[in-house]
């Protein structure tokens, strides 16, 4: 019975709130860049190593442009997470880029929404 109230059990919807896949924006970049962060950080990386992963955890405005990132938004339309692809080495293959959950929708349910857009994705 905990595996289904945690959503683990196929079949069995989340007891949580409805989460949205949408594209991301553009001007949603440095924000995106900012959750990153913040969702690797609560995992206790300590600052030396968290300063030589800003440019990583970054999400570009290019990316963004070219339809390779989404989010997962809550009712209240506030990011909750976001998902980028990258090209593969495989011609037409595309490769999961980043994943990140704001720290406080972490275990929500939101990756395995935004795993399954990422799936859907042309080439995923």
């Amino acid at each position: 019975m905990l595996a289904a109230r945690a959503g683990l059990v196929p079949g069995l919807p989340l007891m949580h709130p409805a989460f949205y896949i949408r594209p991301a924006r553009v001007e949603e970049a440095a924000a995106l860049s900012d959750l990153c962060f913040r969702s690797k950080a609560v995992w206790g990386y300590d600052p030396e190593f968290m300063a030589l992963m800003l440019a990583a955890l970054g999400v570009a405005g290019e990316d963004i442009a070219a339809g390779d990132v989404w989010v997962a938004t809550g009712a209240d339309g506030q990011i909750a997470g976001v998902v980028a692809l990258a090209p593969g080495d495989a011609p037409g293959a595309l490769d999961l880029n980043k994943l990140f959950i704001e720290p406080r929708h972490i275990r929500n349910g939101v990756g395995r929404a935004l795993l399954r857009r990422g799936g859907a994705a042309p080439g995923g």
